[in-house]
Formats: structure tokens, sequence, C-alpha cells
């Protein structure tokens, strides 16, 4: 819902008046000569060999937008066309914002990094982990450390999910999720807490629900529900007034349906089972997958994260505890599954291999952000299509890179 406070924010990074001519849907283009028509077709290349039904896209650098681009449908064959306003299931990059709420209850001395999630959540205190045994069947041993908030912004808590594991575990996780009615993020705590872990806390790195649980714990610490502490801390302070958990009939008409691809890669429908889940009224918003967003806004969070945690006047996150999410090491020894900071996915370069230069996450449909801290510019690429494929993402990244590099 637009609130006029909301609309007073815009002018940092919002529509900016078109400056490119004979291509409508670049919305926003600042960049020098011909950037922004090659930016544009690259993503028009994936609707026209049918890949994509629709996207939008976006970069900004020190903090304003510099080109905006919008393509195809939200719906395939609906007419109902990409808007620079569309709103879009964003999933996991849910987790990003999640990660910055608790690295704000950490700054506030609220709780601490290594701190044993127990402390605040007594259901973690006796965790299991799944072992086999010699003969083949199935166990539990108990788990050699306590699971800490640490773990979980770092995924090596060893919390899986049912849809990302097909053995033994995700049969546990589905049948324990289908037998227990879960209304609250309570709820779905307290029945994790029943299953075994995957591996021990830290030996590994393991996606699931950890970010989940940070959204349980964020509403213990706080002391107030998870949603309304998001919308408080951060989305009303970042202006973010289309980032919701839910969709108002309102809003219906700018959602963007998820879209299925065939054996061949290509579109071939909309998605079944994909909207009714945020028409209604959700009980427990998920702290790894529940939002909904826009370019404008997510594209404000990730002008506060290069900006070192401040945009416009508000500061969200201090500068230091923005380079502690994004140090691989995190003053911990480096797990060798993945290089992964406190909520973000991390990556060097070939002038800087030890120096962490991009930070990125995506969601399921095919969103994707990478923040490049070194030129201060964030790529943002919004579509809604399964199954899940990094290229898209990746591709728009290195492509944006390789483009304004050109300068």
């Amino acid at each position: 819902m637009r609130t006029l406070l909301s609309f007073l924010l815009l002018p940092t990074l919002g529509f900016a008046a078109q400056s490119t001519e004979g291509n409508p849907s670049i919305l926003v283009d600042h960049l020098p000569g011909e950037q922004a028509e090659e930016i544009w077709a690259w993503t028009q290349e994936l609707i026209d060999e049918g890949s994509l039904a629709g996207a939008s896209a976006q970069v900004i650098r020190k903090g304003k937008v510099v080109y905006r681009g919008v393509h195809g449908e939200l719906e395939l064959n609906s007419g109902r066309l990409v808007q620079g306003d569309s709103i879009f299931r964003i999933y996991s990059m849910t987790k990003a914002i999640t990660s910055v709420a608790v690295m704000q209850l950490i700054e506030q001395g609220q709780l601490k990094l290594d701190d044993p999630i127990h402390k605040y959540l007594p259901e973690w205190k006796n965790v299991t982990v799944l072992h086999k045994k010699d003969d083949g069947s199935w166990g539990e041993i108990p788990a050699s450390t306590a699971i800490t908030v640490r773990h979980l912004l770092r995924h090596t808590s060893g919390l899986t999910a049912a849809s990302f594991d097909r053995g033994e575990l995700g049969r546990r996780y589905r049948k324990a999720q289908k037998n227990n009615a879960i209304e609250s993020l309570d709820d779905f705590s307290r029945l994790l807490a029943t299953l075994p872990l995957k591996h021990q806390p830290g030996a590994a790195w393991t996606y699931g629900h950890s970010t989940n649980i940070l959204g349980r714990l964020i509403e213990v610490i706080a002391k107030k529900p998870f949603d309304t502490y998001v919308q408080e801390e951060i989305f009303d302070p970042l202006g973010m007034i289309d980032t919701h958990f839910r969709i108002s009939d309102e809003d219906l008409p700018r959602l963007a349906s998820v879209h299925e691809t065939g054996d061949d890669k290509k579109v071939i429908g909309v998605a079944k089972g994909y909207l009714e889940a945020f028409r209604k009224p959700r009980p427990i918003p998920l702290g790894a997958s529940g939002l909904v967003s826009t370019l404008e806004d997510y594209g404000r969070f990730q002008a506060m994260l290069l900006a070192n945690g401040k945009y416009a006047d508000k500061q969200i996150l201090k500068p230091e505890t923005v380079a502690l999410m994004l140090d691989p090491n995190d003053g911990k020894a480096q797990i060798p599954m993945a290089r992964f900071g406190l909520g973000f996915m991390l990556k060097g370069s070939k002038r800087t291999p030890l120096e962490v230069r991009f930070a990125s996450w995506s969601g399921i449909a095919r969103t994707y952000f990478v923040n490049d801290h070194l030129t201060e510019t964030g790529s943002l690429l919004f579509t809604q299509t399964i199954p899940f494929n990094f290229k898209p993402g990746s591709g728009f990244q290195k492509m944006v890179q390789k483009v304004l590099e050109t300068e």
C-alpha cells in the first residue's frame, strides 16, 4: 500500500524521465552511448527465444538508477505487459533482508553471533543429527555443539528442507509437516527442533530453513511479529512501499505469474499453485522465502548495502556491520563447501582474489541480485520462471559488468 511518506522518499532512486529515444521499454537511461540498448537487447533475447515470458531489469551505480528496462508479459499470452512497478515473488532473496534484520539486533547488543539459539528458543536445547548405522538403518546422535546465530546466518546449522533433501531426512520433514498444524513461526520452530539435523552444526553448508528460524529469533528478541519488525526497521526507513508478505486485491494486477519451462527449456505456460499463497493472509511470514517486491524497492535495499548500510539519511546498518556480513571468514575459519558470509554468497575477482568484490543472492523463480562493491554497482534481474537456473542472473551481471567497463 503506497503512502504519502513513501512517495516523498522516491526521488533518491525513483523513476526518472525516459532519456532514450525509440525504445519505450527502456524506462531509465543514464548511461553513455548505446549501453542501455545493449543491456536491453541482451535481456530481450531471452524473451524472443522463449526462455522467459517477461522480465524487468535494473542497474544502480553509486546510489542512483542508471538503467531500468522491461520486457514481455506478466502472464504469457495475457496481453498484460511488464511495467516498471510490476511485482515479483522474490522467494529466497527474502533471506538477505532477514539477515540484515538480525544484524541490526546484533548491533544493538540484543544478541551475539555466537549465542546458542536455545538461549532464546529453548526447543533447540537438545538437538540431534541423523546417523546411518552399520546395519543400514537410521538413527540419531546428539549434536556435538549447539546451533548458534552464526550457523543460521551462514547456513551451516545442519537444517535442510523437504524440497532440498530427497533422502531419509527429507522424508521425515515431509511427514512432520503433513501431520502437524503450523500456524505461526513459533509452531514452525518447535516442529523443526524435533527433527534431526543433516550434519553437525558448523560442519558443512546446507541450504534449508536456517533463515526461517532467524525470523522466529527476531520475533522473540524484538518482542514483536517478524513481519512487523522488518516493516518498521527496514521497509519503512527505505521507502520500500511494495515489499510485502502477501498481495492485496488492489495490487494483484501488477503481480507477475510464475511460469514453467519444458524439456527444451522454453516457457510452456503458467505454473499451478503459485498464486494463492500470496493472496490470503499468511500466518507464517517466512524469513527465507516469503516476500514479493519490485525493482524500485529491492534496488533501495541494494543501494543501502553498497553505501555501507546507509540510504539517503537512514543508517540501516553500521559500515563495520556490512563489512562483517561480507567477510567470508567473519572471524572464523572458512568452510570449504561454499564462500558464504553472513547472509550473502560471496565472490572475489581476478584482480582481488582474496577480497570480496561481489555479494549476491537469488530466488527460486529466477530473480537475481548482485552487488559489485568495487564499482558500487548493483545488478537486479526479475523473472518468474521455474525450475531455477543460475544462468540468466549470472549472465546478466557479467554482461552489465562488461558493458559498464567500456565507459
